[in-house]
């Protein structure tokens, strides 16, 4: 499932941007 998919992958987004700032 999509949603499933975006959870599971969106903190490591954040941590992507965290690390970039």
């Amino acid at each position: 499932e999509i949603a499933t998919t975006m959870a599971n992958f969106f903190p490591f987004f954040l941590l992507f941007l965290s690390a970039l700032m």
